[in-house]
């Protein structure tokens, strides 16, 4: 009994160790709010360290929020150029992908998406008021201490009166990332379990299948997994005879092994979800994409 109870509590421990959580010392930003936000002046005098504790305590932020002050920031500073007006602002977050090649994920995962319309009806140079005025909102962007260090996808359309100006898609990139996205236990067991999933190729030195989205989401109720399918995999001769059933028969054994752990059987029912829904991605698939759903 006693030898149980040491393996239990040892397993807990583990558990815990490796569950994604920013153990700083600093409790600074534990309740923070939108309007304790500092400037991005006082932000670029913080350390690193001060940095990153602000940073994580930010995407924990609703993004509801955080929207009405991005939206009021942008505003501010297109009506300070006086070339265009703000029509919509939207912030949504990547809540499902994974650091790639990690069984974690990024504090980065802001999108942001903008309408505008020019002020000028001058129509002669709509291509390149529109410039201008992209500029400015990636500027005030960039100044803004909620989105410069959590916007990973930025999208711009700037209007005039017949139709679209300008636009603009613009990805962004961090290095030297010290901390990630914390997780609940039970979220990153079930992640655990997916992460693993799959048989580790000799050759290749990494899985068949490498785990770049995972999460719930909860206006359809369902787990969203995301593999990426290595080529060498799909060309195994096992495979390859029947790829849409070999991949099925590896969503259903997911399935299983999900709803046999503790932890994962726990994070399925807490978030109230009814379907499995397991993407394989490649170019050998019609649209890039073979997806299978599975009742929970």
């Amino acid at each position: 009994m006693l030898k149980k109870l040491t393996t239990l509590l040892l397993l807990c421990a583990v558990l815990a160790a490796c569950t994604p959580k920013n153990s700083n010392d600093s409790q600074k930003y534990a309740d923070l709010s939108v309007d304790q936000i500092p400037s991005i002046e006082e932000y670029s005098q913080f350390s690193l360290g001060e940095q990153m504790d602000l940073k994580a305590a930010m995407e924990r932020l609703p993004v509801d929020a955080c929207e009405q002050m991005v939206e009021q920031h942008l505003a501010d500073c297109l009506k300070e150029e006086k070339l265009a007006e703000l029509t919509d602002l939207s912030l949504t977050k990547d809540t499902l992908s994974l650091v790639e090649g990690k069984n974690l994920k990024p504090l980065e995962n802001l999108y942001v998406d903008i309408d505008a319309v020019l002020l000028d009806e001058d129509t002669r140079t709509p291509v390149e008021t529109g410039a201008k005025v992209i500029e400015s909102i990636e500027n005030a962007l960039r100044n803004c201490t909620y989105t410069a260090p959590l916007m990973i996808k930025l999208h711009i359309n700037v209007y005039y009166q017949y139709g679209i100006a300008n636009t603009s898609d613009s990805n962004f990139s961090y290095v030297n990332v010290e901390i990630y996205k914390e997780q609940n236990e039970n979220e990153y067991a079930a992640q655990t379990i997916a992460y693993d999933f799959g048989k580790q190729s000799p050759v290749l030195q990494k899985k068949d299948l490498v785990l770049q989205k995972f999460g719930a989401i909860p206006e359809t109720q369902e787990l969203y997994v995301e593999y990426y399918a290595m080529d060498e995999y799909l060309l195994d001769e096992t495979v390859k005879a029947d790829r849409t059933a070999a991949l099925e028969d590896k969503c259903q054994e997911l399935q299983k092994e999900l709803l046999a752990d503790e932890s994962a059987a726990q994070y399925i029912q807490e978030n109230n979800l009814k379907t499995l829904t397991v993407s394989f991605q490649n170019s050998f698939f019609e649209d890039g994409y073979l997806t299978f759903n599975q009742k929970l």
